[in-house]
C-alpha cells in the first residue's frame, strides 16, 4: 500500500516524457495534456474517494490504474469532472496502464460489486469506437502487445448494444 507522495512519485517517474523544451523529462497533465513543471496532483480518476465512501478501503483505489497526474489548476473540482475530463483521463490511464486497469477493476468486484462494474461500463464508454484502431503508440509502449483485454471488451460492449 502506498501513500499519496508515493505513488505521486512512482507515477511521475513511470510517466515522464522528454521535453525538449524544458531538457527533461517530465510527467503530462491528463486533462489538458501539457507538461506538469512542478509537482501536480494525482486525480482517482474511476472510481474516486467521494465514491467508494469508505476511508478504510481508499486504498484499494489508490493505484496506477485509477490515478491520473494533473496539474492542480486542472484538477476537477468534484468528482471525475465533466465528460471530457474524465475521456482524457481514461484514455490517459489506457495509454499508461494499458489492460491492467480493466484486471484492476475486475479484482475489485468481490469488494464493491455494482461500483466496479459501473466504474468498467463508464472506462469502456469513455473510448469512441475507432480510439483503439488509430492508436498505435502510447508514451514509449506500443499498445498492441497489451491491450488485448480492453480490445474484446470494447467489442463485447458494443455488440450487446448493438442487439439492443
Amino acid at each position: 500500500m502506498l501513500s499519496r507522495a508515493e505513488l505521486r512519485a512512482q507515477l511521475t517517474a513511470k510517466r515522464a516524457v522528454w521535453s525538449f523544451k524544458d531538457k527533461c523529462y517530465l510527467p503530462i497533465c491528463a486533462v489538458c495534456g501539457e507538461f506538469i513543471l512542478h509537482g501536480g496532483e494525482i486525480h482517482e480518476s474511476l472510481i474516486t474517494r467521494a465514491a467508494l465512501r469508505d476511508g478504510d478501503r481508499a486504498y484499494l483505489i489508490l493505484v496506477p490504474e485509477n490515478s491520473n497526474l494533473v496539474h492542480t489548476i486542472c484538477h476537477p473540482s468534484s468528482g471525475r469532472g465533466n465528460s471530457n475530463q474524465f475521456h482524457n483521463c481514461a484514455i490517459d490511464l489506457f495509454l499508461w496502464e494499458g489492460d491492467g486497469v480493466l484486471d484492476w477493476l475486475d479484482s475489485l468486484e468481490g469488494e464493491f460489486r455494482l461500483l466496479a462494474a459501473q466504474s468498467k461500463r463508464d472506462y469502456l464508454n469513455a473510448f469512441d469506437s475507432g480510439f483503439l484502431d488509430r492508436t498505435s503508440l502510447s508514451p514509449g509502449l506500443i499498445i498492441q502487445d497489451f491491450q488485448q483485454k480492453t480490445r474484446s471488451a470494447l467489442k463485447e460492449m458494443h455488440d450487446e448494444k448493438a442487439i439492443k
